[in-house]
């Protein structure tokens, strides 16, 4: 779609997707201005559970207007293909920026929580329900505004009819309440349990519940109480800790019961870290020595066991305590201006190695020999490829002489030192670093490299996630072990041979079994939780609860607790369903003949035998659509609005095929359409005739004009419809035709003059005088008896009209013309010619247009 036109908005860029549909940045035209325009998946576009979702989507969403939600411009279908377009947000969604940064400080994460709240506090006061409140839905602008998106689940607290689609649970699981997970009734504390998990997040960078299917995290947020803040996350004040658990109550009466609830107690919880955070300053600052090594033990703690030498010490470079472990100019400044402005600060330097003292380095040793070699102190060998052969491939040794400080320096091969006692160290990445004496004389090295072991143990923290990864396998829980084992296998490659691999494929497999039974579980479930009634669907999760049993009851956890209560469940509805099944059937096949009252009547009869399940919900959902769809209709036939009672009458018997009286209704006003589209045929008709004939003709257009206003009059009558703008042109036309009727008609009495003229028909050129100018009669009488006597011939007498300016009443007309003339005496064959300007003024008398005046 991207660099197409899709109806009024130019699409840019495809910027996300989601279970409702695309999202492109695009510009809207007609007002110039960039959106976010959302559209559904083109393979949905002929689902009708889909189309009607979308559409309630976006009518929920346009309701509401705060600076916390994201504002709907439009919505509409194109082509077939639902839209709708929305406020851009230059940002980014608060997903994205916890898989960053992993948590958020305490005071961003109260703004953004509280900011959310209020975006839930307008949309519960309008009746709507988010129902899937979760960090992709919460977008942050660049200037830090926080904006709710996607309220595309939401459920009209208001309205009667809610759509959903079959089958489905909406939300999502890991931020989906209690409430939400049984399919039961939801409201606003629904959206409050998942504020309340995406806070626990922000705090702590990890949701409360974690598993590998839809559900067991349902189970989990059910059943299980979340783990205490002050475990994940020690630094959250408990103000803040009890703010979120009330939030995550499993009962809904435990929790707040409204957003406004939720955002004083944000508001107070802000107050509360203010006065802990201006109450005292302390820095905890740690320093450490750059190249560190210390000799490790063997109950040493692993975080000293990680640390490995510098690519200076490696070199050779001497290094120091002073040169590594300084303290940072700009801490200096902080220190000092504390200090200045009275505020007490304490700074705890700790440091993991000796900083008083500098750490021998290659260098340093070179630099000892070389003077030892001025004094002819003799050197032995070091054999340190034979020490190295004993140990295992990959191996380092560093070397340093007893008395003094680590890390020394690395030998990579054979070498001369001086005779005396020495601490060797090898390390590996993934084992223990081992560290034993030696010493060094002519006659060589004692021990001899030949007689030590070369064993490395394996590191403390790698061990602890082998016995973790025993610990998993046997509680079934085969994923987790297997990513302890490999992640030994990527700290050190080479441990356990043949026998780790073997174990790797071994759970591989298990997990793989594992998933496939998980899958079959949850299929089933998500039938059982839905309350489904349909006896082909419960044999499908029975069938599969059997494969479990069969197949794979040794790789599921909690088998005993799970697997057979949800066989007990599908086996005694598949009992009880026949009877529902019937009444279902009863109630579609009166909804189709459109018979609403008697479908409720089944609908009723359901619920009783089975409870409020999705199906019964879904066709209860129908009727009531269809009721408000046959009101709507009628209302609208009545208001003579045809086209939208023909669109209300088209949905309704989508769904109710059958029924007769809406059938009649639609026949009805297709017949009303029809005769509005043929009037509006012959009255676009008629205007284009008149148009046309204003020059060529205009003495026809009344009679067009009449003809259009007798169709306006029954289009307004008949239709209801407001035809002010036609009525308008009607006038425009014939005023038009009226004026250039009188133009020609002057042009006219000019050329008839001219005619007149060169015929020198004295009685006729009198008679276009107005008789009331006796006085221009008699100068004019005048003047043609003397031309007449004088024996001149007219060869050319033509007035070219220049202008005609006529009256209002277009009663009187004045004419500005050049009269070119051309004589001859026919005595002395003498011609005359020249052009004067003229201005005759005409007035109509009678039908005639006669001269009034000669200028």
């Amino acid at each position: 779609m991207e660099g197409v036109r899709f109806g009024d908005f130019e699409v840019k860029k495809k910027i996300g997707e989601g279970g409702m549909g695309q999202v492109y940045l695009a510009r809207q035209i007609s007002l110039d201005r960039e959106v976010a325009l959302k559209v559904l998946p083109e393979r949905l576009a002929q689902d009708k559970s889909f189309l009607a979702r979308f559409e309630h989507e976006a009518r929920a969403a346009a309701k509401l207007n705060h600076p916390n939600i994201i504002s709907i411009y439009t919505f509409g279908i194109k082509d077939g293909v639902p839209y709708f377009a929305m406020e851009y947000v230059d940002g980014e969604d608060l997903a994205s920026i916890l898989r960053k940064s992993g948590k958020m400080p305490v005071k961003e994460a109260l703004r953004v929580a509280k900011e959310v709240a209020r975006a839930l506090d307008a949309a519960h006061k309008q009746g709507v329900i988010h129902r899937d409140i979760k960090p992709s839905n919460i977008m942050i602008r660049k200037d830090g505004v926080v904006k709710v998106t996607d309220f595309g689940l939401a459920k009209a607290l208001g309205a009667q009819s809610v759509v959903t689609q079959a089958n489905v649970v909406l939300g999502t699981p890991h931020y989906m309440s209690p409430e939400q997970g049984k399919g039961a009734k939801v409201d606003a504390r629904s959206d409050i349990y998942s504020l309340g998990v995406v806070l626990y997040e922000m705090l702590c960078g990890e949701v409360p519940f974690k598993a590998d299917t839809a559900t067991s995290l349902i189970y989990q947020h059910i059943h299980e109480e979340p783990p205490p803040l002050s475990k994940k996350a020690p630094h959250v004040p408990r103000i803040v800790e009890a703010l979120v658990m009330r939030m995550l109550q499993k009962d809904p009466a435990k929790r707040y019961q409204k957003a406004s609830d939720v955002i004083a107690a944000i508001e107070e919880a802000e107050k509360s870290v203010n006065r802990d955070a201006a109450a005292g300053l302390t820095l905890e600052l740690e320093v450490t020595p750059v190249g560190t090594m210390r000799t490790v033990g063997e109950h040493e703690e692993e975080s000293a066991v990680k640390a490995t030498p510098t690519p200076q010490a490696e070199a050779g470079t001497p290094t120091t305590a002073t040169q590594t472990a300084g303290v940072s100019p700009w801490l200096a400044l902080l220190v000092a201006v504390a200090i200045i402005g009275g505020i007490g600060v304490a700074v705890f330097l700790s440091r993991r190695g000796p900083s008083k003292h500098p750490v021998s380095g290659a260098n340093h040793d070179e630099h000892r020999v070389a003077a030892q070699e001025t004094s002819e102190v003799k050197k032995v060998s070091f054999p340190v490829m034979r020490v190295l052969a004993r140990f295992p491939r990959g191996s380092r040794l560093f070397l340093r002489k007893r008395g003094t400080r680590p890390p020394g320096f690395e030998a990579k091969k054979d070498m001369q030192l001086e005779a005396g006692d020495y601490i060797v160290r090898v390390e590996k990445k993934g084992y223990e670093p081992l560290e034993f004496d030696v010493h060094l004389d002519e006659t060589g090295m004692t021990p001899p490299p030949e007689s030590i072991s070369g064993e490395l143990r394996l590191r403390k923290d790698l061990r602890r996630r082998l016995d973790k990864a025993e610990e998993y396998e046997n509680n079934k829980e085969f994923a987790l072990a297997l990513k302890a084992v490999k992640k030994v296998l990527d700290e050190a490659p080479d441990y356990g041979g043949a026998a780790l691999l073997k174990k790797v494929a071994q759970l591989e497999s298990l997990v793989e079994k594992q998933k496939k039974a998980e899958e079959m579980i949850e299929r089933a479930s998500s039938i059982i939780l839905r309350g489904e009634k349909d006896a082909a669907a419960l044999r499908e999760a029975a069938e599969l609860l059997e494969q479990v049993k069969d197949r794979y009851k040794d790789v599921v956890k909690d088998y005993q607790k799970r697997v057979p209560p949800l066989l007990t469940a599908v086996w005694k509805e598949l009992a009880k369903g026949k009877q529902f099944l019937a009444e279902l059937a009863r109630a579609r096949k009166m909804i189709a003949q459109g018979n609403l009252t008697e479908a409720r009547d089944a609908i009723n009869a359901a619920r009783h035998i089975g409870g409020s399940n999705p199906k019964v919900r879904e066709l209860e959902e129908t009727v009531v659509e269809l009721e408000k769809l046959e009101s709507e209709a009628k209302d609208a036939f009545k208001n003579k609005d045809w086209q939208r009672a023909l669109r209300l009458t088209r949905l309704f018997l989508r769904q109710a095929p059958q029924c007769k009286r809406i059938t009649k209704l639609q026949k009805e006003c297709e017949q009303m359409l029809k005769e509005r589209r043929e009037l509006n045929d012959q009255l676009t008709q008629l205007l284009t005739q008149a148009s046309e004939m204003v020059k060529r003709a205009p003495q026809e257009v009344p009679s067009l004009v009449a003809q259009a206003r007798d169709l306006v009059a029954k289009m307004e009558s008949r239709h209801g419809l407001a035809m002010e703008d036609v009525k308008k042109r009607l006038e425009k036309l014939e005023s038009a035709a009226s004026i250039e009727y009188a133009r020609q008609r002057v042009a006219a009495a000019v050329a008839l003059l001219d005619t007149l003229l060169i015929k020198r028909d004295q009685k006729a050129l009198l008679a276009m005088v107005a008789p009331d100018r006796s006085q221009l009669r008699s100068m004019l009488k005048r003047q043609l008896d003397s031309f007449i006597a004088s024996g001149l011939k007219v060869i050319k007498s033509q007035h070219i009209v220049k202008k005609i300016r006529l009256s209002r009443d277009l009663k009187r007309a004045d004419v500005e013309a050049d009269y070119v003339f051309e004589f001859e005496h026919p005595e002395v064959s003498k011609r005359i010619s020249g052009v004067r300007h003229k201005r005759i003024v005409f007035v109509e008398r009678s039908g005639k247009w006669l001269i009034y005046d000669l200028h």
